[in-house]
């Protein structure tokens, strides 16, 4: 994983990382499976200084949950907020680069 980002940090890519639902949910070893991949991809993603959106800041209970898969996948809403968060990501990335680059593929 460390290759993977250091070479995404070289190529100066741009990286949203989402991380996984670690709390809530009825799914018998995944909730701490996905807590164990936050625990590393976390501070990995901060260390890179890539962004990092903590889905647990939005999904605070089971009504927060699709009724089929019991913490793998949400409500609409939540994922509307997750977008949102995205969108805020990418329009300070766009913001921060220079019009005259912009220009040029225009």
């Amino acid at each position: 994983m460390i290759h993977i980002f250091t070479r995404l940090k070289h190529a100066q890519k741009k990286v949203i990382i989402l991380g996984l639902n670690e709390k809530i949910g009825n799914l018998p070893g995944l909730v701490e499976l996905w807590s164990s991949i936050n625990s590393i991809v976390k501070p990995l993603a901060e260390a890179y200084e890539y962004d990092y959106i903590d889905i647990n800041d939005y999904v605070k209970t089971d009504a927060d949950l699709t009724d089929e898969l019991g913490g793998a996948h949400y409500k609409r809403s939540i994922y509307k907020k997750f977008s949102d968060v995205i969108a805020d990501c990418i329009a300070k990335c766009v913001s921060s680069i220079p019009t005259t680059f912009i220009s040029g593929y225009l």
